[in-house]
């Protein structure tokens, strides 16, 4: 494929002194910059006086038969543009991740199929062109994604090797020093095996409690059960960062509560509501709270939380009925819900699935149902047919919006993940 692609490599004498004339130029001039493109440059005859032109900045050998280059180009470390576009190129030196100030490195139209992991070093580098290139299916939806898509896939890539070898050197040195190294090695690859869909984050903890991780003896060492401690410690630490931010919520309306206070109230509320009702209660803090710091309590809490609830069910309910009913009055309507919530023996969510099927068509209609039961008697309530509007039963379902308070605010990504 390559040479159906690309010129034979031909010892054309004329163009060896044309690239030895460039070059002698170049170290005459103090050059910064060299082009040896369209020069027939091939693996065997590559120019290896280059690597001694340290003050270079830009080089291009593009359009010539290279298949590969030397990882001396990691020399020139003042390069801050490499151009090898069209060349039958099949792999890239490491060495070029040493190329810290290289800002465009041109591989457009050559056989690259991978990227080295190294390059995620190269922060300086912003055009990469792999344009034509047949890269192969991870890199190149990376690369369709964009330049900061590709580096991180790099990033996590170059990390999780240099993990790796932190934690095989942690087994052979720190946790199973007298066993045969051989059995560490295959350990470590089944424990990374195992965690390839965890984050670098995840692999860091891995490193740092290795020793907390796993068992003293290496026999019973088991990578499934590694993946469970790595997920153990991301709950306690998502736990820790939940309760340091409920923790200074409370401080934020409570500005005279002691932080360790603060911080046991924290784990009180962390460990009796789900993260919902947490964002709900700081959007709602004035009804929740007492006004003195001394006076909070899980159980007065939970209480006022559910009571909470409960208003805001009835006030859904007030708005339904006052829907059906435009001409309603107040005390009707405090009358139908009391008798409503009655049939419903105070089952509100029941209630509130049934309500427009249990209502009377008209407001007249409704106050006679009323005045015609006797002590004793409720509605009766129906229950809505398979056909009833599905978008209107959602509508009805759906809780008011919190109101806004002091301390409030929202605590979505707080409460979901760590900071």
């Amino acid at each position: 494929l390559a040479q159906a692609a690309f010129p034979g490599c031909a010892a054309m004498s004329s163009w060896s002194l044309e690239v030895n004339k460039r070059l002698a130029r170049a170290k005459q001039d103090l050059s910064r910059q060299v082009y040896l493109s369209h020069c027939s440059i091939c693996d065997s005859l590559f120019p290896t006086e280059l690597f001694s032109l340290r003050s270079l900045v830009r080089l291009d050998l593009g359009f010539n038969n290279l298949s590969a280059i030397d990882p001396r180009i990691g020399e020139l470390k003042q390069l801050q543009e490499l151009w090898l576009n069209d060349n039958p190129l099949v792999a890239m030196p490491v060495s070029v991740s040493n190329l810290r100030a290289l800002r465009t490195l041109d591989l457009r139209n050559t056989l690259i199929r991978n990227v080295p992991r190294e390059f995620a070093v190269l922060n300086n580098l912003q055009d990469l062109n792999l344009q034509g290139c047949p890269l192969k299916k991870s890199i190149g939806d990376a690369y369709a994604e964009g330049r900061d898509s590709l580096f991180s896939y790099l990033r996590r890539k170059h990390e999780r090797r240099m993990f790796k070898k932190d934690f095989e050197r942690l087994l052979r040195e720190n946790i199973y020093p007298f066993d045969d190294h051989q059995a560490l090695h295959e350990l470590c690859e089944s424990v990374f095996l195992m965690l390839k869909k965890c984050t670098s984050e995840d692999l860091s903890k891995l490193v740092r409690h290795g020793k907390r991780i796993l068992p003293k003896e290496m026999v019973y060492a088991d990578p499934k059960q590694v993946l469970e401690s790595i997920k153990g410690l991301n709950e306690e630490e998502n736990a820790r960062n939940q309760i340091g931010d409920i923790q200074l919520r409370l401080r934020a309306i409570f500005p005279e509560m002691p932080l360790d206070v603060a911080h046991h109230h924290a784990a009180d509320l962390q460990g009796n509501f789900s993260k919902a009702e947490l964002r709900d209660i700081f959007r709602n803090p004035g009804k929740i709270f007492p006004e003195d710091h001394h006076d909070v309590a899980p159980e007065k809490t939970r209480e006022a939380y559910r009571d909470m609830l409960v208003d805001r069910a009835d006030d859904n309910l007030r708005a339904r009925i006052r829907k059906a009913y435009p001409d309603v009055e107040d005390g009707q309507v405090e009358l139908l819900l009391d008798q409503l919530l009655q049939a419903a023996d105070d089952d509100r969510g029941y209630l509130s699935r049934c309500l427009e099927s249990s209502l009377p068509a008209t407001l007249e209609e409704c106050m006679a149902v009323l005045d015609s039961l006797k002590h004793g008697e409720s509605m009766a309530l129906v229950e809505p047919g398979p056909d009833l509007d599905d978008t209107l039963l959602a509508e009805n379902a759906r809780e008011p919006a919190g109101e806004g308070g002091e301390g409030g605010g929202d605590m979505d990504q707080t409460l979901e993940k760590p900071a």
